[in-house]
């Protein structure tokens, strides 16, 4: 929550992507599916923006939030001893984005891939590995 909260405090626009360094395989195509979810489901109403990986869990370290609402949430909940994002998330107007919204995308499979330990590490390298022999077998 604090990194969250340092990050909205931080920014200048009216929304902050928010993406823990540990997800390596989020991408620009991710980030902008969820733009165009936001744009979409009147995103003046909203505050975040979270997937929800294919096991049902949401990834609130990889999502948009609206900065100023969200900021302030942060604030008081931080003040009070609380320190989840979904805490916060509870709090302010989420719109929670279904795997299912999401699985049409390149590598979506991988998304939310955490890397923690040296056997998630070895896990991402072979999964880079096969992704770069299928993009050297489609040329």
């Amino acid at each position: 929550m604090g990194g969250i909260h340092t990050a909205l405090g931080a920014g200048e626009t009216e929304w902050a992507a928010i993406v823990a360094c540990d997800l390596p395989f989020v991408t620009g195509a991710l980030m902008l599916r969820l733009v165009e979810i936001a744009a979409d489901d009147s995103g003046a109403s909203l505050d975040a923006v979270v997937p929800v990986q294919h096991d049902r869990r949401p990834q609130p370290l990889c999502a948009l939030y609206r900065r100023e609402s969200c900021f302030k949430v942060a604030e008081k909940i931080i003040a009070a001893g609380e320190h989840t994002p979904r805490a916060l998330l509870a709090l302010v107007r989420t719109r929670w984005v279904k795997f299912e919204e999401l699985a049409n995308l390149s590598g979506a499979e991988h998304f939310f891939l955490n890397i923690n330990t040296p056997a998630d590490y070895e896990r991402a390298k072979q999964i880079m590995k096969k992704r770069v022999g299928v993009a050297a077998k489609t040329q």
